[in-house]
C-alpha cells in the first residue's frame, strides 16, 4: 500500500490515506475484509482476499470519456485511474470511428448533424404533444356528445313536466339529470352547442374514426420521437468525447512547447 503511495498511521488499531486524501481512514471502517485482524489472516496466507467487482470496460455503446484531471477516484486510486486510461482509449477509438463509419469527417459536419437532429427531435415532440393534445380533445367531445343524446329523453321529459310530475321525474331521473346537465355546459364550453338550442350535435362515428387515425399516428411519432432522443443523447456524448479529445491533445501540445522553449 505504501508502494501505491498509501500512508499508514500504525497503532494499536490501524488507519490510512489514499493519495490526496485529507483524512485517514481506520480499516474497520472501510469494511470487515480490512480490520486489522482480517488483514493479518490474509497475510499468513489464512484467508482469500475479497474479490474486486469487475468494471465492464465495453457495452457496446457510445459512452463519455472520463474526465481524469477531476476525477476523484482517480486522484485516490491508482488502480483505477490506470482502468480509466485504457477505457479512454476504447472509447475514443469507438468515437472516431462512429465519426469515420457516419461520414462526418469535420467539427463543423458533426456540429450540422447534431443541428440537424435536434431540429427534427424538437419537430417531433411537437407534433407528438399536438396529437396527444387533439386525441384528449376528441375524447371528451365523444364522451359529452354520447352523454347528452343518452339523457337527453330524460332532460326533455322532466323540462316539460309541471307541478308534481316534475318532482317525480327528479327524483326518477336524477343522475341522468345531472350527467345531461355537465355534458351540456362541457358541450357549450367547447363552442359545439349554443346557449338555447343545442342545434346539430357531431357525429359520433366520424370523431371515433378520427380519434382511432391521430391515435396510430401517435404511435408512430412516438416511435420517431424514442429513435431520435436516442439518436441526440448518443451524438452528443459523440461531441463531448471529441472536445475532450481534442482539449487533452492541445494540453498536450502545449506541454511539448512549453518544454521545447
Amino acid at each position: 500500500m505504501e508502494t501505491d503511495g498509501y500512508t499508514i498511521k500504525r497503532a494499536k488499531y490501524h488507519s490510512y490515506k489514499a493519495p490526496g486524501q485529507e483524512r485517514f481512514c481506520g480499516g474497520q471502517t472501510l469494511g470487515a475484509e480490512y480490520a486489522d485482524e482480517r488483514i493479518k489472516e490474509r497475510i499468513a496466507g489464512l484467508t482469500v482476499a475479497p474479490k474486486r467487482k469487475h468494471i465492464q470496460l465495453d457495452d457496446g455503446h457510445i459512452n463519455l470519456i472520463i474526465d481524469l484531471d477531476n476525477s476523484v477516484k482517480a486522484m485516490q486510486n491508482a488502480g483505477y485511474e490506470h482502468w480509466a486510461k485504457v477505457y479512454n482509449l476504447k472509447e475514443a477509438a469507438k468515437t472516431v470511428a462512429f465519426l469515420s463509419e457516419n461520414n462526418l469527417l469535420s467539427l463543423e459536419d458533426l456540429s450540422g448533424k447534431i443541428a440537424e437532429l435536434q431540429a427534427l427531435f424538437d419537430d417531433t415532440t411537437a407534433a407528438l404533444k399536438g396529437a396527444e393534445k387533439k386525441i384528449a380533445y376528441l375524447s371528451l367531445l365523444i364522451k359529452n356528445t354520447e352523454n347528452f343524446r343518452r339523457t337527453y329523453g330524460a332532460y326533455k321529459a322532466h323540462k316539460q313536466a309541471k307541478g308534481k310530475e316534475k318532482e317525480q321525474l327528479a327524483q326518477q331521473y336524477g343522475s341522468a339529470l345531472i350527467i345531461h346537465q355537465t355534458a351540456r355546459n362541457a358541450l357549450r364550453e367547447m363552442g359545439v352547442i349554443g346557449d338555447k338550442s343545442p342545434g346539430k350535435l357531431p357525429d359520433v362515428a366520424a370523431l371515433k374514426k378520427e380519434r382511432d387515425k391521430l391515435t396510430a399516428e401517435k404511435s408512430a411519432l412516438y416511435n420517431q420521437y424514442s429513435d431520435l432522443k436516442k439518436q441526440v443523447a448518443e451524438y452528443g456524448k459523440v461531441k463531448t468525447n471529441i472536445d475532450k479529445i481534442l482539449g487533452t491533445n492541445r494540453t498536450e501540445e502545449h506541454r511539448d512547447n512549453a518544454r521545447q522553449m
